[in-house]
């Protein structure tokens, strides 16, 4: 499993300086020079980095004979949460950014062992919530609302 996630993190921190660079080379006018639409992407990129650094680091500090998941377990807990962000990615577009966060959200909490209904409920609402009102009112970065009943939710819920 080392050699696994050695590759892993390898290829998401190339991959993550290259769109790093491609966020870098986003056209930003002049009034937003310090707040632009590469901002958000930066700051994700920069957390996969550091992410990545310490997927490496660990892999070289565990210990061989610690518990690994291996075979159908390990794919499951790997192509899981990728499946469920595609997913998340391509449902944006129909459903909008609150809808499908709320919903992806919720799933991938559970997903990764939270059991706290109450924390599930809590964080799934607010969070998309939240990150849209920056996104809307202090970055002036449009999200997806998505189309028909969930462009209205959306509108509802993000004019003020």
């Amino acid at each position: 499993m080392k050699k696994a996630d050695l590759t892993i993190s390898g290829i998401l921190f190339l991959a993550s300086i290259y769109l790093y660079y491609v966020a870098d080379c986003i056209p930003t006018p002049d009034q937003f020079r310090d707040v632009g639409a590469g901002i958000w992407p930066k700051i994700i990129l920069t957390c996969m980095i550091l992410a990545c650094i310490i997927l490496f680091i660990t892999t070289f500090r565990t210990k061989d004979d610690e518990k690994t998941l291996s075979g159908k377990e390990g794919m499951t807990h790997l192509l899981m949460p990728v499946s469920l962000c595609a997913f998340y990615v391509l449902a944006m577009k129909w459903v909008g950014f609150l809808v499908s966060s709320m919903i992806f959200s919720f799933v991938y909490m559970y997903f990764v062992g939270c059991r706290k209904k109450a924390a599930i409920v809590i964080i799934s609402l607010a969070v998309p919530f939240l990150v849209g009102l920056i996104f809307l009112k202090l970055m002036y970065i449009p999200i997806p609302k998505g189309v028909g009943i969930f462009k209205t939710i959306s509108e509802f819920f993000l004019t003020f």
